[in-house]
C-alpha cells in the first residue's frame, strides 16, 4: 500500500449540484451518439462499400416547424394539422401528413429535440 488510510470509493461526498448539468449539451451529446451509433451500423451493413465519402443531410426546414407544432400540441393530430392549416407553406408538402403520423407514433414530442441545431452539431 502507499500509506493511504482510506479509499475514494469510501469518501462520503457533498449533495450533488444539479446547476452542473447542462440540458442543451446533453441532448447534444444523445444526439451526436446517436448519429454515430448509426454510422457504424451502416457501416456494418455496406462492410465492403468506401466510407471515406460519407454525407449526412439533414432534414428540410419545415419538418422542424412541425416538429415545434407536435411538441407543443402533444401529439394530438386534429390540433396539429389545425395548425399546420394555418400556414400555406407547410401544407404544400405531399408528405407533410405521413411525417406527422411517423412523428406521433414515436411519440417525438418527449423527445426535446426543439432547440437541438442540427446542421451546427454535424458541421462542427
Amino acid at each position: 500500500m502507499m500509506g493511504n488510510t482510506t479509499f475514494v470509493s469510501k469518501v462520503i461526498w457533498d449533495d450533488f449540484n444539479k446547476e452542473y448539468i447542462n440540458n442543451g449539451i446533453e441532448t447534444e451529446f444523445d444526439y451526436i451518439s446517436d448519429v454515430i451509433a448509426d454510422i457504424l451500423n451502416i457501416q456494418k451493413i455496406v462492410s465492403s462499400t468506401n466510407l471515406s465519402n460519407f454525407y449526412l443531410y439533414t432534414s428540410p426546414g419545415w419538418k422542424y416547424d412541425v416538429n415545434n407544432i407536435i411538441a407543443l400540441k402533444k401529439g394530438e393530430f386534429k390540433k396539429i394539422i389545425e395548425e399546420c392549416k394555418q400556414l400555406p407553406d407547410l401544407m404544400k408538402h405531399t408528405n407533410l401528413i405521413p411525417f406527422i403520423k411517423s412523428q406521433i407514433k414515436n411519440r417525438a414530442w418527449e423527445k426535446d429535440m426543439t432547440n437541438l441545431n442540427e446542421r451546427d452539431l454535424l458541421e462542427a
